[in-house]
């Protein structure tokens, strides 16, 4: 005859992992098993070999059937944004390794650099409205010349003139 199981199950989750305990009255909570968020639906099996009481059991079936639903947000990685200046290096950077290949490359006969203008076209596309819309920050282009002295705004605004 099989040996009742003692205690039930307590699951904790921390950051990056899912913690299994066993839990029995009057006793220090027990760790069964630490399982990272990534690998839990795939390590089910041997979850439940740790705990196999008629309680425990349907605990762990109601907690695998909403996992996914639940920690979705655990198991994509967040994204990583810029910060202002970082985004004023990497154009920088981009300004500069583009001049780098067009003087390499003046024809654009490369297929890889093809690809790169139009993608960085495309780009584009996508990053001016954010700049000099209404719906952004209404920044235009003649504003960064005054702001930044170039351009032809910028060189009427050193000149003292007004535009």
């Amino acid at each position: 005859m099989e040996d009742i199981e003692k205690g039930w199950l307590w699951i904790r989750e921390l950051k990056n992992t899912v913690c299994f305990y066993r839990v029995v009255f009057g006793e220090k909570r027990e760790r069964v098993l630490a399982v990272p968020y990534t690998e839990v639906m795939a390590r089910q099996h041997e979850i439940r070999k740790h705990f196999k009481s008629p309680k425990n059991t349907a605990k762990l079936l109601k907690y695998f059937s909403t996992f996914e639903s639940k920690n979705k947000g655990k198991l994509v990685d967040n994204k990583v944004y810029l910060t202002p200046s970082q985004i004023i290096e990497s154009l920088t950077l981009i300004e500069e390794s583009l001049a780098e290949l067009v003087k390499a490359d003046p024809k654009c006969q490369k297929p890889e650099n093809r690809q790169a203008g139009y993608e960085t076209w495309r780009q584009w596309s996508k990053i001016r409205p954010w700049l000099n819309t209404l719906g952004g920050w209404n920044i235009k282009e003649s504003d960064s010349q005054k702001a930044l002295g170039w351009g032809t705004a910028g060189r009427r605004n050193q000149d003292g003139q007004e535009t």
